[in-house]
């Protein structure tokens, strides 16, 4: 039985990006049998190492240390980077399971693309988007693919990410993947029962208001905006409510 104390905290950890707490908490209710996080080591890898270890989640560590150039998303290997303008970065793998946690590092780390997102429990088909397209999708071309004459379906929108609201840890295949919207919604679920008020009002915030580029730089507005939602976030795709319970 989960303690709904320890998802709480998992919610309430400090320096932390919504995607990590959801990462972690997938695992704990075994929404997905397994996840990779990267933590900053300096600000969040010892508060984060804690936490699930009293969740008596098991972590695999990768290989030394990464690096990420400020601003980017290039990552490289600590141990062939000599860049000053850098990040420290270390990538967790984790599970309910030793073994798994550990199968999860060494799919990524021999870039077995396919079997690594399968390993996550990414939905099949958005694994293959982006193992047909050689990368995960930047926010920018999120914005574009995602969207459908100037509106956004609020279960698939990992452009949130801006705010650190998206109820999403991967980028779905189209606006319309089922997998994905299940996620999400469990996602917000989650979300609604057990997180801060603060993080419930991002959220909210960042999947009920208008979105516009510029220059490709994503921004919002509560009014104004090219791009507005197409849906409720507050309820699910067969209009029923959210109830209270986590089933």
């Amino acid at each position: 039985m989960q303690d709904v104390e320890k998802i709480k905290k998992v919610f309430e950890l400090n320096n932390s990006t919504l995607q990590i707490k959801l990462d972690i908490l997938d695992v704990y209710l075994e929404y997905r049998k397994g996840a990779r996080i990267i933590c900053r080591l300096d600000s969040e890898v010892e508060s984060i190492v804690k936490i699930i270890l009293d969740m008596n989640i098991k972590v695999s560590v990768g290989k030394g240390l990464v690096f990420q150039k400020k601003g980017s998303n290039n990552v490289v290997d600590f141990f062939e980077n000599d860049t000053l303008n850098t990040e420290k970065l270390i990538p967790l793998y984790i599970s309910l399971n030793d073994n798994y946690a550990n199968s999860l590092r060494e799919a990524d780390e021999s870039k077995e693309d396919f079997k690594f997102g399968a390993m996550l429990d990414y939905p099949t088909c958005c694994i293959r988007k982006v193992v047909e397209a050689g990368k995960v999708p930047s926010i920018i071309e999120a914005f574009h693919y995602l969207q459908e004459n100037e509106k956004f379906n609020v279960w698939t929108w990992p452009v949130a990410m801006i705010g650190d609201a998206s109820l999403l840890v991967h980028y779905p295949c189209t606006s319309k993947c089922k997998e994905s919207i299940d996620i999400a919604q469990k996602h917000f679920h989650l979300i609604q029962k057990y997180a801060p008020k603060y993080i419930i009002d991002r959220v909210i915030r960042y999947h009920t208001s208008h979105y516009a580029i510029s220059n490709d730089i994503i921004s919002i507005d509560e009014k104004n905006g090219i791009l507005s939602p197409l849906n409720d976030l507050k309820k699910m795709d067969n209009g029923k409510q959210f109830s209270g319970s986590m089933e």
